[in-house]
């Protein structure tokens, strides 16, 4: 009877006795023979039932996440550091490999006939070449960069390129050696120190 009147409480309220024993049948709590009763809604001193809430994280949870986070920055910042410089590095060499491949065309440009030397040998024949009408050609290389060159490479003005040998140097990175294919001073690979 008790489930009936439950179940249709608000559409068929029954009697006054009905009421009563609906309501203490509910405050018996748990325990009673209807674990299935509902407290009805609007009744005068009706206490709806404490609800646990149980959603969110506790602060063992938070701080086991957060070490983990902080490992992984840990071990992943030095190597994003180290991919910014190799990335650096890759693009300065690109950019003297460029100035390379653009001797011949800056000659013709430029009406000037060039030559390629290694200013930090003395022996490679600069005096030779600057007094038969070559120039310096302006090449800029980066910071921590430096060229050397075996022997003079040598453009006419008319973009003719008689070809050599140019070795890349970089503190932080093996040296690199390219050869300057004739007539148009092309870039190609060369061996690796």
């Amino acid at each position: 009877m008790c489930n009936t009147f439950v179940r249709g409480w608000g559409v068929n309220a029954g009697t006054r006795q009905r009421g009563r024993h609906i309501w203490q049948h509910a405050l018996q709590g748990p325990n009673s023979h209807d674990k299935h009763a509902v407290i009805p809604k609007g009744v005068p001193g009706a206490k709806p039932p404490k609800q646990i809430n149980n959603s969110g994280f506790t602060l063992l949870e938070l701080l086991v996440v957060l070490v983990i986070g902080g490992l992984l920055v840990a071990v992943a910042f030095p190597n994003l550091q180290r991919l910014y410089a190799s990335a650096a590095r890759n693009t300065e060499r690109d950019h003297i490999l460029d100035q390379l491949a653009a001797l011949g065309r800056e000659a013709v440009a430029q009406r000037s006939a060039y030559f390629l030397a290694d200013p930090e040998r003395a022996d490679n024949g600069l005096r030779e070449t600057a007094s038969v009408g070559f120039t310096p050609y302006p090449i800029e290389v980066p910071e921590g960069w430096r060229l050397r060159v075996e022997e003079p490479v040598l453009v006419r003005a008319n973009g003719v390129c008689l070809g050599g040998e140019v070795t890349l140097l970089h503190d932080d990175a093996a040296p690199r050696t390219v050869r300057l294919e004739p007539p148009l001073c092309r870039v190609a690979a060369g061996r690796t120190p």
